[in-house]
């Protein structure tokens, strides 16, 4: 009777470790949605007070995770963004003029999860977005260019690091809730405008490479 105990027992640890690793290495899939911030650079000196700001962003998108052990994951994301951009500018005693546009893009997540204790992950990352048309935009003073004009010089293609945290707030649920922070930079400027202001001063305008993201993660 106590061999068969014993056998029982086995078979009972060697069950509930096959399941745990079994847990361990399945995969998860989710939505997000979330926020990029993209700062401007700081105005420039111009006899237009012409600045360009990034004033509302959003994202949204799906994710796929691996675990690959009990502690650590990769995750892959497809994320469909937009975000509203605004410019300024008053020449002289003229009226100020502002202008603004609604501009999209896609982009992909790569990461690399590591748990902290129970709630806490941290993790590090690229991202590589494609903004299709981006560069070629222009604008200005319609009909009085020869005052002022601008024209997009930034890329389509841009990629990033980042890093960040994430806190579960139910880990022991089938549906988890992972709000999360990041901060990254990426190789290129997010927007970048060329202008020309009266009489034929050239100058540069554009958002920073740097950028912090905040949102939440629902995850299956």
């Amino acid at each position: 009777m106590k061999q068969v105990k014993n056998v029982i027992l086995f078979a009972s640890i060697l069950g509930t470790v096959s399941i745990s690793q079994a847990q361990e290495k399945k995969w998860n899939y989710g939505f997000h949605l979330g926020s990029d911030q993209y700062f401007a650079s700081k105005p420039k000196p111009n006899n237009h007070h012409y600045k360009l700001e990034n004033t509302q962003s959003y994202k949204a998108g799906i994710f796929a995770e691996r675990n690959l052990n009990e502690k650590e994951s990769i995750l892959i994301g497809l994320n469909y963004n937009f975000y509203r951009l605004r410019s300024f500018n008053q020449y002289k005693d003229y009226s100020p003029l502002q202008a603004s546009s609604i501009n999209w893009f896609a982009d992909l997540d790569l990461q690399y999860n590591r748990k902290i204790g129970a709630n806490f992950k941290y993790f590090v990352g690229t991202n590589i977005a494609f903004q299709r048309g981006h560069s070629n935009y222009a604008g200005g003073e319609l009909g009085r260019e020869d005052i002022f004009k601008t024209e997009g010089k930034a890329t389509d293609f841009n990629v990033g690091l980042n890093t960040g945290l994430k806190y579960t707030i139910n880990p022991n649920s089938k549906f988890k809730i992972e709000p999360y922070v990041s901060v990254g930079v990426n190789a290129f400027k997010k927007d970048k405008e060329e202008s020309v202001f009266y009489p034929n001063i050239k100058q540069e305008n554009s958002l920073s490479n740097f950028q912090t993201r905040f949102g939440v993660n629902f995850k299956f």
